[in-house]
């Protein structure tokens, strides 16, 4: 995961443009380390830089909270931001909540799905 943040701040340095692709790269080392708060730090960096968010930015940032209740912000931060959660989205949330033994979350969830994500 030190590599991944190494080459953004290598693309920082030489005045690059950073971009989806790099951020989304950094995103995945930190998240795979287990290194929560970089994952977050690094998302942070990707508003800061006016680099927007999709859908598999958001499902890292949801994935890397321990905290059930972040999560719920992302889901309804990406509402705002027009992008729809998809099936994996509500999955990390979920996982976050029942993780937290947040079970009453974790049903919240599973009312707030929309019925063509899931499939029969």
């Amino acid at each position: 995961w030190p590599c991944g943040l190494a080459i953004l701040t290598g693309v920082r340095n030489r005045g690059l443009e950073l971009n989806v692709v790099g951020f989304g790269a950094a995103v995945t080392s930190c998240k795979k380390a287990d290194q929560w708060v970089w994952t977050l730090a690094t998302l942070l960096d990707m508003a800061r830089y006016e680099v927007r968010l999709d859908l598999r930015m958001y499902s890292s940032a949801i994935s890397a909270w321990r905290k059930h209740e972040q999560p719920m912000r992302c889901l309804t931060r990406m509402r705002q931001s027009s992008l729809e959660p998809d099936l994996i989205c509500y999955n990390a949330a979920g996982s976050t909540c029942v993780k937290a033994s947040k079970w009453q979350s974790a049903s919240q969830l599973l009312k707030e799905i929309p019925f063509n994500l899931l499939e029969l």
